[in-house]
């Protein structure tokens, strides 16, 4: 009877579209392989090598290279990850099913075929004990005409650990072979032991004939080997041309620096699955030329490979698993550490430890084997990591477990250290003692593959409000199964959805290409709107075209360059992923992309029957319960560490126990305790007039209020908020006095401790003002502004043989889901905003297709109410896992803790990304530019050490680092004139729009601008004295840096091409700009602050200055003063500085675009006043007046303010700048790499005094 197939075994290993045997070329090529392939070598082949390197890749190709070159039978089986820990596994079973594929594909196969090959992917995969066996049977196999090839992360040991391998030559006096991989020996079998001789020949001298001459020999000879072994690694050719296709496809071979490329492959090492990783990090970053800046932190990628690797060593026995773990802590503290070392050290953890009977010690090599493939081991050498970015992941801490190793490995080390107190014996086994050690932080598990609830043994804590059964009374009244806190089963079907046009299957994946162009008609597109790819291209188009005012714009056919990949391992399958990306610069140039994931990699997802009808609480209700209950008993690290510690001085009463149709405001301090639980509100003013609360109305607020009175916003926030258990909500506009006598000044910096204490923040995504409300009832309507269901839920695609995808069924996910979806809302176009999403502990978005869920642990929506899959999850990790950490500490005292932990970046990486996330939204009123993101400053402040000081959106440590900061978009008018007026030229706040915040780099530097004294580090003064820390550090705006360091003179040029600045400098730069851009010796790479004109371009010539340098040598001890000595290493070099211009130069250029706007100003302003004149005439004291007079105060501060600043720039202009140097402006940032030392040594000495203003 034919066995069943146990769960753990695949009978087909798909290879990735983007890999073929060209990749491993040198492995087909290697003697070894092409002995085994051909059949008539019995021995095994073992295939070996660390996690990512290939081994399966390898497997299916060889499957594929025996179907090709020979008529013999090929079974290949896979054995999953984690067989091991996978239930109970029946060594029978395994063996018949191996038998019975065998049997099967033998008979298929031609009868006259000499042999058949049997290949078995994972073997380690398998317990100890079931390997043995198997490999027993294996070995029966290969003497009956049937050759086995083993994959393996660890390979065999062979000898002692402390013995020498043997090395073999050949004995054939005419060769020289040494070092043998394949030999044959004289045959002793018919030999008595006393004429027995050592004779051995290489391969190609026995092939060749040659044989033992031994009188008393026969000439038989044998191999004396049962297996040989080949490591999988890839050369650096061969991964360069991998890394070189991959983003010539996609980005185009022009566009792609050869730096990038020799980065990344740098970088990868000889892993193929590494370089996959670093390829979809590239694809992460704002442009491929980020790839190779300095950065304090390992790509996210890159730490969930590790992660899930970690979570894979054997945790049924923890003495062991914690064994493996300090030997991976002591192999990394030197890069490697001998066995003999790592042997003592392992014995030393149960020194003393005699009750431990029944669990002994590992060996080293049993150590290497429960690794799997993490360490390394030649035999008798040192023992390592198998990769220099695994040193890198233990060594930085991004891993809870392995923080908890070094602890225990620095006690074990310690010579008073009872180490027969950190173990004890329980029930079998060894359990580790509570060691008092300071407590380490415990943050999300944002690093995992994707975002999902917690198992049901996972530890879980209650922090509910104190009505927590009357969440859970309605979420029973609505039909809700809170079983594990998942949603119910009957709703987590695998129903149809929509598929791919015959159009797009034809064009895309069965081209049997990697890359093409799409050109489709517009009427074609819509003739297919179930299709996902023409529905993409078409709204993508639609909604690009709607910007242009031009109505003769227009583009019958709408064409896209495509592109297929497979990215870094996150599943059991691999994933592809189209990019489609326009072909013109009409419909912009951002590129989407779409991953094509393995079904059975995905968790269940909603069939569209049963998917709610609405976002409506009567429909969506038990959804947004079952995620309240799982994160609020559930969820480690949604849980506060203490007590809320502070609530609002004003809250909204919403009791419905009370008054079902009434609310009130209620003054805190005089009534409510500090634990009162209640939510937030986050939703957009728009330009509507509804109730505030002001002098005027609040004792009629304070008394009550009917609910009807409300706008839509607020009135469907406080079901939402009422439906969670909630008796109070703090809303911004009713909870903070408005208008004259109004306290935002004070409320309005501690507007963090609200969100930061609240219960749950509820988000009116969807609305533009306060009337659209929260709930979208009619899905399925038909109408341009509703959704339908199906378009919430992933698209289905099953596909066939002839794809280039391979049979298979695939859940098709499109990576800007989640930005799109949510972060594309109206909502967050708000600069305030990004504080409320960042600072709130979980958060509730109320969206127009779907209702997303946040917190700290879980990422969420109504089409993926397990988590967001990890290829949609790049944003939303990012914020869960900054939550966590603000959530972890309480308010008054954040701990040292917080600073340090598993997968943190450094405050200083948060703060560039809160600045990027935070300037790409929009603020209503620029001035406020910096009081917006204080909430977050104030958070940071108190992570970085007391000396460091905040001004103007920058740090005080290392300025000359943040300096740097560089526009994502260059555009013309980035710098408004109400922002010149707040800040100084040298502040991102002094620009409009999205920024990249220069980086704090740990990286050595040998060259950094000083004050003008040559010694003390660049900084700013502060604009008067702060009265609490909670009131924000302004700087001056005529605040201005002196500073020391390499000014120069350059040319800036525009390529036409790729539209990117460039600058040339040293001797005839003109000249050299003439001829264009060219990556190389010269060239800096140049992000204007805005626009330039024609005045800033060749051939006129601007200014610089170079903050701060890195030679590209680690290990050359280069000081400021000796890089002017021609003995200096001649190194490369990379920095960063400004485009500058002089006052006087910018007074006589650009100041005359701000008295244009002086004069607007001045005319708006005498409009408003002989209005306001009118009105007091005719005694008009209404709205009209309040609102003119409101408008009359703003711009006639606008309007002194900017006149008072033109006047300064005038009169710094014409100061005398030999008094401490002359003054700039800066108007843009720089960069170069790969500067030679000639050139920096030319340079450096150019060194002069400046102000930057």
């Amino acid at each position: 009877m034919k066995a069943m197939s146990p769960h753990f075994l695949r009978m087909s290993i798909k290879s990735p579209v983007d890999i073929d045997e060209k990749l491993f070329e040198g492995f087909f090529r290697d003697e070894i392989f092409s002995s085994w392939a051909s059949g008539n070598r019995s021995w095994q082949l073992h295939l070996f090598g660390g996690p990512g390197c290939g081994k399966t890749i390898l497997s299916s190709l060889v499957a594929n290279y025996l179907r090709d070159h020979n008529s013999s039978a090929v079974t290949i089986i896979s054995i999953e990850r984690q067989a091991a820990q996978g239930g109970k596994i029946t060594t029978e079973a395994i063996l018949q099913y191996i038998q019975d594929q065998t049997f099967v594909r033998e008979r298929i196969a031609s009868s006259s075929a000499p042999h058949s090959f049997v290949l078995l992917d994972g073997f380690d995969e398998l317990p100890e004990q079931v390997q043995t066996i198997l490999q027993d049977y294996l070995s029966k196999l290969s003497s009956s005409n049937r050759r086995v090839l083993l994959t393996r992360r660890v390979p065999e040991f062979v000898g002692s650990i402390n013995g020498k391998c043997e090395v073999f030559s050949c004995d054939n006096p005419n060769c020289n072979a040494k070092d043998l991989r394949l030999f044959w020996e004289s045959d002793f079998s018919a030999t008595d032991a006393d004429d027995r001789c050592v004779f051995m020949l290489c391969n190609p001298c026995y092939e060749s004939g040659e044989r033992c001459l031994h009188p008393l020999h026969s000439g038989a000879m044998v191999e004396p080997y049962t297996y040989r072994n080949i490591e999988v690694t890839l050369d650096r050719d061969s991964i360069q041309r991998f890394v070189q296709a991959d983003l010539e496809r996609e980005y185009g071979a022009s566009n792609i620096p050869s730096k990038v490329v020799e980065t990344i492959v740098d970088k990868a090492g000889n892993n193929i699955s590494i370089a996959k990783l670093r390829l979809d990090h590239t694809r992460d970053l704002s442009s491929p030329l980020d790839t190779y800046n300095l950065s304090d932190r390992l790509p996210r990628s890159i730490i969930a490979f590790y992660d899930a690797e970690i979570s894979r060593i054997d945790a049924t026995n923890q003495t062991h698993r914690k064994q493996v773990l300090m030997a991976l802590v002591a192999a990394t503290e030197n890069d490697e550490i001998s066995s003999k070392q790592l042997e003592n050290l392992l014995r030393n953890v149960n020194t003393n430890n005699q009750q431990n009977s029944g669990d002994s010690d590992l060996a080293v090599e049993g150590v290497v084997r429960m690794s799997r493939g993490l360490l390394w081991m030649r035999a008798g050498s040192e023992v390592r990591t198998y990769h220099l970015h695994l040193c890198n992941y233990v060594q930085e801490d991004y891993n809870e477990e392995l923080m908890e190793a070094k602890r225990l490995l620095e006690a074990v080390r310690r010579p008073t250290a009872d180490t027969a107190a950190i173990w004890r014996h329980e029930n079998g086994s060894m359990v580790k003692r509570q060691l008092h050690f300071p407590p380490s932080r415990q943050i999300s598990t944002d690093s995992g593959y994707f975002s999902a609830v917690p198992s049901p043994g996972e530890i879980s804590r209650v922090n509910t409000p104190s009505d927590t059964r009357t969440l859970m009374s309605r979420a029973a009244s609505l039909s809700l199964n809170l079983n594990e806190g998942r949603i119910s089963e009957a709703l987590r079907s695998t129903g149809d959805t929509r598929s791919i046009c015959p159009f797009c299957e034809a064009a895309i994946l069965h081209s049997r290409t990697l890359n093409g162009t799409y050109d489709r008609g517009e009427q074609d597109l819509k003739a297919s709107s179930g299709c996902f790819i023409c529905s993409s291209i078409l709204e993508y188009a639609t909604v690009k075209q709607e910007g242009f005012q031009n109505p003769l714009v227009k583009c019958e056919r709408l064409k896209h360059h495509w592109s297929l990949r497979t990215t870094g391992p996150t599943g059991a399958e691999f994933t592809t992923t189209l990019t489609l990306q326009p072909a013109t610069l009409l419909f912009g140039t951002s590129p989407r992309r779409y991953h094509f994931v393995s079904a059975s990699d995905l968790d269940p997802i909603p069939d569209p029957a049963h998917l709610p009808p609405s976002t409506h609480l009567e429909h969506a209700g038990p959804q947004v319960a079952s995620w309240l209950q799982a994160c609020t008993t559930k969820h480690v690290y949604c849980v506060r560490p203490t007590p809320q510690s502070y609530i609002p001085k004003r809250l909204v009463c919403i009791s419905a126990s009370s008054s079902p149709s009434t609310i009130r405001i209620t003054l805190t301090t005089n009534n409510l305790p500090v634990i009162t639980p209640y939510a937030t509100l986050s939703h957009c003013w728009g330009t509507s007039t509804f109730l505030t609360l002001t002098r005027e109305n609040e004792a009629q607020l304070t008394c009550g209020i009917p609910l009807t009175s409300l706008t839509t916003n607020f009135q469907e926030a406080i079901q939402v908020a009422r439906f969670i258990g909630m008796q109070y909500i703090w809303i911004d506009s009713l909870c903070i006095m408005q208008g004259e006598g109004g306290d935002f000044g004070t409320e309005g910096d501690l507007m963090h401790a609200v969100y930061r204490n609240s219960y749950c923040n509820i988000v009116a995504a969807d609305s533009k003002d306060s009337t659209g409300g929260l709930f979208r009832p009619q899905r399925d309507k038909g109408s341009r502004t509703d959704c339908r269901r199906s378009d919430v839920l992933p698209s289905r695609y099953k596909s066939k043989a002839e794809s280039v995808l391979g049979e298979g069924e695939w859940k098709i996910l499109h990576e800007g889901m989640w930005s799109d979806e949510l972060l594309g809302a109206p909502i967050y176009e708000r600069g305030w905003v990004f504080q409320e999403r960042m600072l709130s502990p979980r958060l509730l978005h109320f969206t127009r297709s779907q209702i997303f869920w946040d917190c700290s642990t879980l990422s969420a929506c109504e089409a993926f109410p397990t988590g967001i899959p990890y290829h949609l999850d790049q944003h939303a990790s990012v914020d869960r896992h900054w939550r966590a950490r603000l959530q972890s500490t309480s308010l008054d005292s954040l701990t040292p803790s917080l600073s340090g932990g598993p997968n943190d970046d450094s405050p200083e990486t948060f703060w560039r990304t809160a600045v990027q996330k935070y300037t790409a939204c929009a603020l209503t009123n620029q001035l406020d530019k910096t009081v917006a993101i204080w909430s977050v400053a104030k958070l940071v402040r108190d992570l970085l050490p007391s000396s460091e000081t905040y001004g103007a959106g920058l740090w005080s440590t290392k300025l000359e680092e943040q300096l740097a900061w560089h526009v994502a978009t260059c555009e013309p008018s980035k710098r408004l004139a109400d922002l010149q007026t707040g800040w100084p030229s040298w502040s991102w706040a002094s620009v409009c729009g999205e920024v990249i915040a220069g980086e704090r780099l740990v990286h050595r530097r040998c060259y950094w601008v000083t004050r003008h004294d040559g010694v003390g580090d660049v900084g700013f003064e502060m604009e008067g004295k702060v009265e609490s820390r909670d009131e924000e550090t302004r700087v001056p705006a005529a605040g201005a840096i002196e500073m020391n360091g390499i000014v120069g003179n350059g040319v800036v040029v525009c390529d036409e091409r790729s539209g990117e600045y460039g600058m040339t400098i040293g001797e005839n730069c003109e000249a050299k700009s003439s001829s264009g851009m060219k990556e190389g010796e010269d060239v800096f790479s140049v992000y204007p602050d805005e626009s330039l004109d024609v005045a800033d371009l060749l051939p006129n010539e601007c200014r610089f200055i170079i903050l701060a340098a890195s030679t590209h040598d680690p290990y050359a001890e280069l000081q400021r003063d000796s890089l002017l000595d021609d003995s200096a290493p001649e190194d490369r070099y990379s920095g960063i500085g400004l485009v500058l211009l002089s006052l006087s130069e910018f007074a006589a250029r650009k100041l005359g675009r701000y008295e244009m706007e002086l004069k607007q100003l001045r005319e708006e302003r005498d409009h408003l006043r002989c209005e306001m004149e009118w009105l007091e005439q005719e005694q008009a004291e209404n709205a009209g007046m309040v609102e003119t007079k409101k408008w009359y105060g703003i711009t006639a501060k606008r309007t002194q303010g900017l006149s008072n600043w033109i006047e300064g720039m005038k009169n710094k202009a014409t100061q005398d700048c030999n008094e401490g140097g002359e003054r700039f402006r800066r108007i843009g940032s720089l960069q170069f790499r790969d500067l030679s030392a000639k050139t920096w040594r030319r340079i450096l000495e150019k060194r002069e005094n400046i102000w930057l203003e």
